[in-house]
């Protein structure tokens, strides 16, 4: 079984992707870096954002497509003390469930608290901790980066757990 997991956010977007057969291993992770797709004058703050959830969607159905996972787990949002960055997350999210949604693949959601807990065995570790046990569990040489990447495939990585 192949699992997409996504870290999402409005600038930056993590993926990874891990099969569950015959053991838990990584096929592929990276970002999805959503300024790329702006123009050098923009200047308007619902262009920019609209712009940005356009290049996301466009990206994480190219991803789906590709390798055509059989799940989807997504992070739910984080409600911090900035409201306006809570919503920007939202629509972050929204757009890779509709990218689900219009391939038909079935999602999943966890708290940050889950995820970290089935990584590490501590519902607050750090993103240091939270790397070095992704490296660990998936036998990589080394730490996934960007740490929005490392996130995506913990967040995989909870939902194998999940799953059994």
């Amino acid at each position: 079984m192949l699992i997409l997991g996504i870290d999402p956010g409005t600038r930056i977007i993590g993926y990874g992707i891990v099969s569950t057969e015959p053991k838990i291993k990584v096929i592929t992770y990276g970002v999805i870096k959503t300024q790329d797709a702006l123009p050098k004058d923009s200047k308007c703050d619902a262009t920019t954002l609209s712009t940005r959830l356009l290049r996301s969607y466009q990206q994480i159905l190219k991803i789906i497509k590709e390798f055509q996972p059989d799940q989807m787990a997504i992070e739910t949002v984080f409600f911090s003390m900035d409201a306006q960055a809570t919503i920007k997350i939202g629509e972050a999210r929204g757009v890779a469930l509709l990218a689900a949604a219009a391939t038909s693949t079935p999602v999943y959601e966890y708290s940050p608290a889950e995820v970290k807990k089935s990584v590490t065995g501590n519902g607050r570790a750090d993103k240091v901790q939270v790397a070095e046990m992704v490296k660990n569990i998936l036998s990589l040489d080394k730490i996934p980066k960007p740490y929005d990447a490392s996130d995506a495939l913990a967040i995989a990585i909870c939902h194998t757990h999940r799953i059994g």
